[in-house]
């Protein structure tokens, strides 16, 4: 059997009215008609199925007032590509309830186009004491999709921690904000405004 080659498949394809574009054949007049084909052959490779799905629902104080955001199932293929639960849970492992708290909190800030930043801060305390403070991160999109549901979150992190956060940050799994007056002696706490250092 001989092997056909990728050029002689192409020339093959463009005789026939076709081209090959993201592994889906159009007709030559559809991808020459198409303002947005030549960006098609350059993009990524797509989500694979039930990315899309919406997992949740999450309460948002969105940066253009947007009262919630999609959190989506996503998917993630190391060391970068991604987004959504699948994204946030594998590469920096962080749970849910610690990602609606983020966005739920008044600290929004616009970034380009249509994307967000909202940020919080988790507090682990061992014996009454304050031993490490992390600013956290989400990242969301708020333009719609098909599903006339926005893009939802794109991604969450510890800041300064290039991989997965600290164990510790899950386990405010409550993810309530409280008074400091009222933090355990041992354990998490989530909160809006950074805390004292000790």
């Amino acid at each position: 059997m001989h092997r056909l080659h990728a050029g002689r498949l192409t020339r093959l394809l463009a005789a026939a009215g076709t081209a090959i574009v993201l592994g889906f054949l159009l007709s030559t007049s559809s991808a020459a008609a198409s303002p947005t084909a030549a960006s098609l052959v350059a993009a990524p490779a797509a989500a694979p199925p039930g990315a899309y799905r919406i997992i949740a629902t999450l309460p948002c104080k969105c940066y253009n007032g947007q009262k919630a955001i999609a959190y989506r199932a996503g998917y993630y293929i190391p060391p970068s590509t991604g987004f959504g639960r699948a994204k946030v849970l594998l590469k920096h492992n962080m749970y849910k309830k610690v990602v609606a708290f983020i966005v739920k909190a008044p600290n929004h800030t616009h970034g380009t186009g249509t994307g967000g930043l909202a940020h919080a801060w988790a507090v682990h305390i061992v014996d009454g004491e304050v031993v490490q403070i992390l600013k956290i991160f989400a990242k969301y999109d708020t333009r719609h999709l098909r599903d006339n549901r926005s893009f939802g979150i794109v991604t969450a992190w510890c800041d300064g921690i290039q991989g997965k956060c600290p164990q510790w940050v899950n386990q405010a799994i409550n993810a309530q904000a409280i008074s400091q007056a009222l933090w355990p002696a041992n354990g998490t706490e989530l909160t809006y405004a950074p805390p004292p250092a000790g």
